[in-house]
């Protein structure tokens, strides 16, 4: 077992979290960071056209090892009226 530590950052500002996770490896923490963003973008997406939300994946060092986003976008098509 690995240690790992999310910094999150999201509408509410960032968060990280004190006491490590637990996970086989790198790949176990970034499924349970993908599972963590989405409920993050559950309880609400950005509002403005090019909102991030994001969450870094840090190792036992806590050197960020991964970094996940998702962006939010707004692109109009040209002679659609809005």
């Amino acid at each position: 077992m690995a240690a790992f530590y999310f910094l999150s950052h999201d509408l509410d500002g960032d968060f990280v979290n004190e006491e490590p996770y637990q996970f086989n490896d790198l790949i176990g923490a970034i499924e349970a960071a993908k599972s963590a963003l989405a409920e993050m973008a559950a309880d609400g997406i950005p509002l403005q056209n090019g909102g991030v939300m994001s969450i870094e994946v840090q190792n036992e060092g806590r050197v960020t090892v991964a970094h996940l986003w998702l962006r939010f976008s707004i692109h109009f098509i040209q002679g659609v009226s809005t």
